[in-house]
């Protein structure tokens, strides 16, 4: 499953095994960046920076989880400067997962 900033707040539902890809826009040159503060008992695969087309340019921040254990899942993530800490948060996104 694929989701995207316009799922923010949505509750999603994918059977136990599946993998859940989150891309969501970022800018890493200015110091922000998405990172996970919850993701339940889903297991983090994947994070990494795909560059946008221009050098300096926004591009998209990856993040999959898979969804190994049944239940109701909440994963948060905020973009924020980490080394400036939670005052520097911009933007939060979440999404409830229910593996069945």
């Amino acid at each position: 499953m694929r989701l995207t900033e316009s799922d923010r707040g949505r509750t999603v539902e994918v059977e136990a095994g599946a993998v859940v890809t989150v891309l969501l826009r970022e800018n890493p040159s200015t110091g922000y960046r998405w990172t996970v503060d919850m993701a339940g008992d889903l297991e983090q695969i994947t994070d990494r920076a795909n560059p946008g087309e221009a050098m300096g340019g926004a591009g998209t921040r990856e993040l999959q989880f898979r969804a190994a254990q049944r239940g109701t899942h909440e994963v948060h993530l905020k973009n924020w400067r980490s080394w400036e800490g939670d005052a520097s948060v911009r933007q939060r996104w979440n999404v409830t997962i229910v593996v069945t």
